[in-house]
């Protein structure tokens, strides 16, 4: 597995450059590392490293099943795709119209709801019945619609922090996409080695109970609001007045502080 790719996209990641200047092989990067994940999770038979193959150096996989090779190709296009959806608001058409763009040529069903009833090897959760799907799906975009005025748990954005940083996620890799699944429903979180002063941050936004996480976070802001330690920052670290937080890596000496 080849860490250099969350390694080098923390470089760009972090840089806080503007999301359309993000460089093409950056993208190339992502999407090769979200195809892959995500494809894992439903059974696609492609380990990462055939992903990369594909995908990041354009060459054939072999001995794979051809509707999973077309699959992450297609899942490649639709993630490249979201760029252009992003100002335009996610709803329930926009899930048919990416199922349809990832699985055109792999399922005669691609683009419609499922018309059967599905199931899930060693997994303990049943998944809802066919019939079932486009009332909760209405449910799910009226409660996503909701969101920007809510705030997000900070979880996923501690995560994706975790890997940009760290060069690998806070549950590590693994091809088998149960045991990662379980790993993360059971297990702490390998401790931050490269965070710096960004360690405790990350540490308290993947906590495994939801009520020790900072507070929710709206449009970029986290810890915005009470929670554990002053004005919702990590238990045990206090911001003064007139205290600035600084780039990690970045020093300044004390006659620059004085001027």
């Amino acid at each position: 597995m080849r860490y250099s790719i969350l390694l080098s996209l923390r470089e760009t990641l972090l840089s806080r450059s503007p999301i359309d200047t993000i460089p093409e092989s950056v993208w190339k990067r992502t999407g090769a590392l979200n195809t892959w994940g995500t494809n894992a999770i439903e059974g696609n038979a492609l380990t990462r490293r055939d992903v990369e193959r594909l995908l990041l150096e354009q060459r054939s996989v072999a001995n794979r099943p051809v509707p999973d090779v077309l699959e992450t190709l297609q899942h490649e296009t639709a993630f490249r795709g979201l760029l252009q959806r992003r100002a335009a608001p996610l709803r329930r058409d926009t899930a048919l119209e990416l199922h349809r763009i990832v699985f055109q040529t792999v399922l005669p069903t691609a683009g419609a709801w499922r018309r059967v009833n599905v199931g899930i090897a060693g997994a303990r959760f049943t998944p809802p019945r066919m019939e079932r799907v486009p009332g909760l799906m209405e449910d799910w975009e009226r409660e996503y619609s909701q969101r920007d005025l809510r705030a997000e748990d900070v979880f996923s954005l501690g995560a994706t922090l975790y890997s940009a940083v760290e060069g690998q996620p806070p549950f590590g890799l693994d091809d088998n996409a149960i045991a990662l699944l379980f790993r993360i429903t059971t297990s702490e979180i390998a401790p931050p080695e490269r965070a710096g002063p960004l360690a405790p941050v990350l540490t308290w936004a993947l906590d495994r109970d939801p009520a020790q996480r900072p507070p929710r976070w709206r449009r970029g802001r986290v810890g915005h609001g009470a929670g554990p330690g002053a004005a919702g920052h990590p238990p045990g670290r206090r911001r003064g007045p007139g205290r600035h937080t600084r780039r990690p890596g970045r020093r300044t000496s004390a006659a620059a502080r004085r001027a």
